[in-house]
């Protein structure tokens, strides 16, 4: 009697008659299990999924998610939405709709799929508001925020300078092109700062580029002074060509803040003060700023004197490197 009972047929018999799922849907099932919701990386988690569930699919046909628990709803629904599998949730939306929480909505912006993003939209699922608007901006998907746009949802008031602070330069474009958001000057000085040099060209080329640093900071300060003074080469190379007149600032500035790749760019042997920046390098520690204007501007350059400024801020470093290029006699 035992041994019948430990027959491989009559084990399988007696199973098949059990409640559980059909073996057809064991080995999708057993993966999706596997992901962790709420954990984010679905990509990574899901890649095993797609692997086993993409031919699944095509053999069985999403009819046969059926066989499939309830419970496993949601993670067919991740799935659907990162691998663009409109069929699953089409499946998923006549079995009983998925609620999309904000963080549902924003994985669907993320991850990029338009027709997924569309899907949701044209059948009004909750949460498909400005605050998903506000998630598009904020990371620069564009065609996003275009695709909530054409369904009737407007972003905020300060969308705009949102755009502009993230540095995502077509959401701005797309934004000022259709009168969204109102503009706040200020803005540009966030732009500066981060370095944003797509955002710069629009806003300068929309005639967005004024901004009171007067108001802001109480003293005057160029918009090229500011990108010297945060080390955005490729922002000081684009305004300096547009005008030179607040170069010998900015090149103080560079000097100040250690930026030496900017110190050799503004250096224009004419205009730029090379001794007060050398001075500003040495009080601040900038060796090498310091050992590029020792370089190019030795004759320049009261050796001596930095020698001794360095030496009495302790600089030992910088003090060596000046004393090599002092003349003997000035000693």
């Amino acid at each position: 009697m035992l041994r019948v009972l430990r027959t491989k047929d009559l084990v399988h018999a007696i199973a098949t008659f059990q409640d559980g799922l059909h073996p057809d849907v064991l080995p999708p099932t057993r993966l999706l299990r596997c992901v962790r919701l709420r954990r984010g990386s679905y990509e990574r988690q899901l890649a095993a999924v797609h692997d086993c569930l993409k031919p699944w699919l095509a053999r069985h046909g999403t009819s046969s998610l059926g066989l499939f628990p309830a419970s496993l709803h949601r993670h067919l629904f991740y799935y659907a939405v990162v691998y663009s599998n409109l069929d699953v949730l089409v499946f998923l939306d006549t079995a009983g709709p998925v609620r999309l929480s904000a963080v549902d909505w924003a994985l669907v912006v993320d991850v990029g799929h338009l027709d997924v993003l569309r899907f949701f939209l044209d059948r009004h699922y909750d949460g498909g508001d400005e605050r998903v608007m506000a998630h598009a901006i904020e990371t620069g998907a564009v065609a996003a925020v275009q695709c909530l746009f054409a369904h009737g949802i407007l972003p905020a008031k300060d969308a705009l300078n949102e755009a502009c602070t993230n540095g995502h330069a077509h959401v701005a474009r797309f934004l000022h092109a259709h009168g969204l958001g109102a503009w706040d000057p200020n803005t540009l000085m966030f732009v500066l700062v981060h370095g944003h040099l797509d955002v710069l060209r629009f806003l300068l080329d929309a005639g967005l580029g004024d901004f009171d640093a007067s108001a802001t900071f109480g003293f005057h300060v160029s918009h090229l002074e500011m990108a010297a003074k945060c080390g955005h080469l490729d922002v000081v190379q684009y305004l300096a060509a547009r005008d030179r007149r607040h170069v010998p600032q900015a090149f103080l500035e560079a000097a100040r803040s250690g930026h030496v790749a900017i110190v050799r760019f503004l250096d224009d042997g004419e205009s730029v003060d090379v001794s007060v920046a050398a001075q500003e390098a040495v009080v601040r520690g900038h060796r090498d700023v310091v050992a590029y204007l020792v370089q190019a501007h030795a004759a320049a350059l009261d050796m001596h004197a930095l020698a001794t400024l360095a030496a009495s801020r302790k600089r030992r470093a910088m003090h060596a490197l000046l004393l090599q290029h002092t003349h003997p006699s000035t000693l």
